[in-house]
């Protein structure tokens, strides 16, 4: 089982969308890097997984839906420092 879930991710800005569809799995202790261009949608996936923008999809952390989750709660969860 995965610590980490992450099922069919789109977000971006207006209506525009920087990344579509991104879904992968990430068990505990696992090291993930993401490599791109500029403007490829890294720091958008991780805003989005973090609650900061607005997305479609879902992700799971463990037991926990993050989408589902009150901010303060997610917070202690997850975070992101650019």
């Amino acid at each position: 089982m995965s610590h980490l879930s992450v099922k069919r991710i789109s977000a971006g800005y207006g209506k525009h969308n920087v990344i579509e569809n991104i879904s992968f799995d990430l068990d505990a202790g696992t090291l993930m890097g993401m490599i791109g261009a500029n403007g490829s949608g890294k720091t958008t996936l991780l805003k989005a997984l973090c609650g900061i923008l607005p997305h479609r999809g879902s992700s799971e952390l463990g037991s926990s839906v993050l989408e589902a989750l009150p901010p303060k709660q997610l917070a202690r969860l997850v975070s992101y420092i650019p």
